[in-house]
């Protein structure tokens, strides 16, 4: 049978909710293509900006024989040689599980889990928090070990430098 007009007025309201659903789901999947363009483009330049990062601290952390050297050169440097052995591990343990996967037969090389390059920039984190966190607290409790110096000039300007490089990754 023939529909009367009100279930026929229903049935234009219920197509017009579907039609209206489908053409929201429609622009959602073709805004798909262009979120993950845009995290693709973030991604390139936290990463640029990450590496652009560990070559300013690799110059902060070095000491030139040649040249006078600051208390914050040598609390960097420090810190740096603690963490040192640590990125070093993290790195040959990487880069072996790498090999191991190439070497295994594809069956079994899809099941070996390797962890991304995200724990080492975790590492560096958490090594640039660290500093962050001992450089605020030493500037921030007096001391009398420096002979009438403050433990700002002590420190030397790379504790600013540690505050911003931390800044950028305390979310």
């Amino acid at each position: 049978g023939e529909l009367g007009w009100e279930e026929a007025e229903e049935l234009s309201n219920e197509r017009e909710h579907w039609a209206a659903r489908v053409a929201h789901l429609q622009q959602s999947w073709l805004e798909r293509d262009a979120a993950a363009e845009a995290l693709k483009q973030q991604q390139v330049g936290l990463d640029v900006e990450l590496e652009r990062l560990h070559e300013r601290f690799t110059q902060l952390v070095h000491i030139d024989p040649a040249k006078p050297v600051e208390g914050g050169t040598v609390l960097l440097a420090g810190f740096h040689q603690i963490f040192s052995p640590l990125e070093t591990l993290l790195g040959k343990l990487h880069s072996s599980l790498l090999e191991l996967r190439h070497s295994l037969p594809a069956s079994v090389a899809g099941l070996l889990q390797i962890p991304d390059q995200a724990d080492v920039i975790n590492l560096f984190c958490v090594k640039v928090s660290t500093m962050h966190n001992v450089f605020a607290s030493s500037i921030s409790v007096p001391s009398s070990n420096f002979s009438g110096l403050g433990t700002a000039q002590v420190l030397g300007t790379q504790a600013d430098v540690a505050t911003e490089l931390s800044g950028i990754f305390l979310f």
